[in-house]
C-alpha cells in the first residue's frame, strides 16, 4: 500500500474498494462514484457476499453498510485475517459496537446518500492505514 500514498499523505493511485450496501441503487451510484474517482471497485450485498469477494480479491478498502445482513464488519475481518481500510457507511450517526478493536483501520462515514462523503472518506482510511504500516 506504500505506493498508494503521495506527498503529504494524499492518495495518488488507484485504490481497490470492496463495496457492501445492501441497497442495489447506493451500491450502484457509490460503486459509479468511486470509479469516477480512479478506483477499482468490487461490490458485494452483505457481508457473507464480501467474505467471498475477500478470499478471491486483494482489497486496499472495505466500505461497508453498518446495517449490513450477515456478517458484521468486525466478524469479516476476524474471519478473514485480513485488515484493509475499513470504512463504516452509514446514513446517520451510528456507534458500532467494537469500534476501538480497529481503530487503525476505521473511517465512519454518514451522511452517505452522497456518493462523494464515501470516496472521501475511502482515501481517508487508506491514508490513516499506510501511514500507521
Amino acid at each position: 500500500m506504500d505506493d498508494i500514498l503521495g506527498r503529504g499523505g494524499v492518495v495518488t493511485d488507484q485504490i481497490d474498494v470492496l463495496l457492501v450496501d445492501g441497497d442495489d441503487e447506493i451500491r450502484t451510484q457509490t460503486a459509479r462514484a468511486l470509479r469516477s474517482a480512479g478506483h477499482r471497485v468490487e461490490s458485494a450485498r452483505d457481508a457473507d457476499e464480501a467474505a467471498i469477494v475477500m478470499k478471491l480479491c486483494d482489497v486496499h478498502a472495505l466500505a461497508i453498510d453498518a446495517r449490513s445482513t450477515g456478517l458484521d464488519a468486525l466478524s469479516l475481518l476476524a474471519d478473514l485475517g485480513q485488515h484493509p481500510a475499513v470504512i463504516l457507511l452509514s446514513a446517520y450517526p451510528f456507534e458500532p459496537p467494537g469500534r476501538r478493536r480497529i481503530a487503525s483501520v476505521f473511517v465512519h462515514a454518514e451522511n452517505t446518500f452522497y456518493p462523494s462523503v464515501v470516496v472521501e472518506a475511502v482515501c481517508h482510511a487508506v491514508a490513516r492505514v499506510s501511514e500507521a504500516a
